[in-house]
């Protein structure tokens, strides 16, 4: 590191408490799309399962109306069977086996009802779905159309912030560049950059800094965080 690496470190900071003053700023039209974003996150969900027990309610409708067929030709052949039977035994077992057969009949048309009962419902909700993420799109559309309208010169500024950013990191090394992004995602609203006190304290958890890591900062310019709030050790040759 050097000491211009960590003038960009404290640009960084800087522009990244810029952007959270702007955000915060449109908070409210931001959380509007949010809620947009989150109900159709769990629409879409449950479209998606609504589809899966279609497609078994399908399968097991298909299975069913097999099934029914099975048995009707079992009744078709036995009743084929029957005007030509003489003997009693295999007369009554043929009638039985018709009984048994148009039971099983009876009991697959009730289930069949039941499941096309069941695939008409899961249509109209997975229609509903479809109507909702389609209205919802076209209302979130109409919002950042708003917002955009609303806050131009605020994203306007955040854009330039974004890009000046992105300009910045490639400018660090890697290292400190994954450091500090780190730090400001875990903790976006607390400054990821201390210094050294005169007392060798952490200027902002008042950690006492091991007099190793002071030199290192200090001395050596190496990139050292605080023991105590892991924040990132800023030499006070570049605070001013």
């Amino acid at each position: 590191m050097n000491k211009e690496a960590f003038k960009i470190l404290k640009e960084i900071n800087s522009l990244n408490l810029n952007l959270i003053k702007f955000k915060k700023t449109i908070q409210a039209e931001l959380q509007r799309i949010d809620r947009i974003d989150n109900s159709r996150e769990e629409r879409t969900t449950e479209q998606a399962n609504l589809q899966v027990q279609l497609k078994t309610c399908k399968k097991n409708l298909l299975d069913v109306d097999k099934k029914s067929e099975y048995f009707d030709d079992i009744i078709k052949a036995s009743k084929g069977k029957i005007p030509t039977t003489f003997d009693e035994r295999e007369l009554n077992a043929l009638n039985s086996q018709i009984s048994n057969a148009e039971n099983e009949v009876d009991q697959l048309q009730d289930q069949g009802l039941t499941l096309l009962d069941e695939v008409d419902t899961l249509e109209n909700k997975i229609a509903d779905a479809t109507s909702f993420l389609a209205g919802s799109l076209e209302t979130k559309l109409e919002i950042e159309k708003e917002i955009n309208l609303e806050n131009d010169d605020i994203l306007k500024e955040m854009t330039i912030i974004n890009e000046r950013l992105d300009i910045l990191h490639t400018q660090i090394p890697t290292k400190a560049s994954e450091r500090i992004l780190k730090l400001i995602k875990d903790k976006p609203k607390v400054s990821p950059l201390a210094h050294i006190s005169p007392t060798r304290n952490c200027d902002i958890c008042g950690y006492l800094i091991p007099q190793v890591t002071e030199r290192a900062v200090e001395v050596d310019l190496k990139l050292s965080s605080c023991p105590g709030c892991t924040r990132i050790l800023i030499p006070q040759s570049t605070k001013f």
